[in-house]
């Protein structure tokens, strides 16, 4: 009995040894951080601060009509700036879940729109679901901060930045169908663009969601696209990317990349559809892991979302992404470009 004993310590002490070597393994390892050179990298930052100010109505936060402008403390040429339209996910309209990014695109000397895109508050989820109405209250509130901005917004230079929900409107941002006039942009970078609604059937059955015919819409897009699909993205699928791509058939140029999960270290960096996220706001992780995933400034950030969108303000259709290593010298899995072969 007690040579049983024995063995069983032994066999006990070989599981936890081994688990303690994997964890000892993974313990320490982190992912990379923001480059000192090439794209998403500080090599081109000329300020740090910023002034922010806002179009919309003050008395009401939740219309969908707000937008906020952010204008570096040195414009990028001196007495003007390209302009960054960013648009963002469903139901994600604080800027400060964004911000992070924002800032790095600041301190580049490139101005900032942020416009809501959909209404906000219970009253708001249950009620503004015609995408149609959605975009062209997006593209009144960002003409409305063009105006006040003045000669500072470069509108010959401007590029969409597109999440999710804010992927679908920038996709078919050159359909100027309707009232709303869209200022023109020379690139679109859609990351993880949504195309369907995905409600739940729960909520299915109360709410009957207008969707943007994306393949007519997205004809009459005529400037180079990027678009962005994470390899564990739930919400957004990896396959929905192509349907996108193959909508854009009058873009002159059209390319998919795919980032991929990398579990190496001790904080997996998770190819989720929150990936492009800097911060969760208001909503627990909990929450947001429902949604999607969790948000956090990661080796993502760094070297995929604003690496493409900072090669697309150059005026480059295509980029290789420098994914960088481990803190263990073990290399981030590599971005894959899906399409074109």
């Amino acid at each position: 009995m007690k040579g049983l004993f024995n063995w069983l310590g032994l066999l006990a002490m070989i599981v936890l040894l081994s688990c303690d070597n994997t964890a000892v393994n993974a313990a320490g390892i982190t992912a990379p951080g923001q480059a000192t050179s090439g794209y998403g990298s500080t090599a081109n930052y000329i300020c740090n601060g910023f002034t922010e100010g806002r179009v919309g109505p003050w008395y009401d936060p939740w219309s969908g009509t707000w937008c906020w402008y952010y204008i570096p403390a040195k414009l990028k040429n001196g007495t003007k700036a390209p302009v960054v339209i960013y648009l963002h996910g469903m139901m994600l309209m604080a800027p400060d879940i964004y911000m992070d990014h924002i800032e790095h695109l600041c301190r580049q000397g490139y101005i900032v729109l942020f416009p809501q895109i959909n209404k906000g508050g219970i009253v708001g989820l249950a009620t503004d679901n015609n995408q149609y109405k959605m975009m062209h209250r997006t593209i009144d509130s960002v003409n409305n901060a063009l105006s006040k901005i003045g000669s500072k917004a470069d509108r010959s230079n401007m590029v969409i930045f597109g999440h999710s929900l804010g992927g679908l409107i920038g996709l078919c941002w050159g359909d100027n169908e309707g009232d709303a006039k869209a200022p023109a942009v020379q690139r679109i970078v859609l990351a993880d663009p949504c195309l369907y609604a995905n409600i739940p059937a729960f909520v299915d059955a109360f709410v009957n969601v207008t969707e943007l015919d994306f393949n007519a819409k997205a004809r009459s897009t005529t400037v180079p696209a990027i678009i962005l699909t994470g390899s564990d993205d739930t919400i957004a699928l990896p396959e929905t990317a192509y349907e996108a791509y193959d909508a854009l058939v009058n873009a002159p140029s059209r390319v998919i990349y795919r980032y991929n999960t990398d579990t190496h270290g001790d904080k997996d960096l998770k190819a989720d559809h929150m990936a492009p996220i800097d911060d969760d706001g208001w909503m627990p992780g909990w929450a947001m892991d429902m949604l999607g995933g969790d948000g956090e400034v990661d080796a993502f950030d760094y070297r995929v979302f604003w690496a493409a969108l900072d090669a697309a303000l150059d005026g480059k259709n295509t980029l290789a992404f420098d994914m960088g290593t481990w803190s263990d010298g073990v290399p981030v899995k590599t971005v894959t470009q899906l399409a074109p072969k």
